[in-house]
């Protein structure tokens, strides 16, 4: 779980993929375990610990 709590944090791959790059068939399997062992949602989990620089505004200032 420690890899996937990374790749959230590091990466853009959505949820599905971390799952399967971490051993997981199942989105909704990989995400009840990483809640049972890290204490919080994947999505969750991103969000408070997102160190992926800001996208890029578009536009001409």
């Amino acid at each position: 779980m420690l890899l996937a709590g990374q790749r959230l944090r590091e990466s853009s791959e959505t949820i599905a993929q971390i799952a399967e790059t971490v051993g997981y068939e199942s989105e909704p399997t990989f995400s009840r375990a990483f809640a049972r062992e890290m204490g919080v949602a994947p999505g969750a989990w991103r969000t408070r610990n997102d160190i992926r620089p800001p996208p890029q505004a578009s536009g001409n200032r």
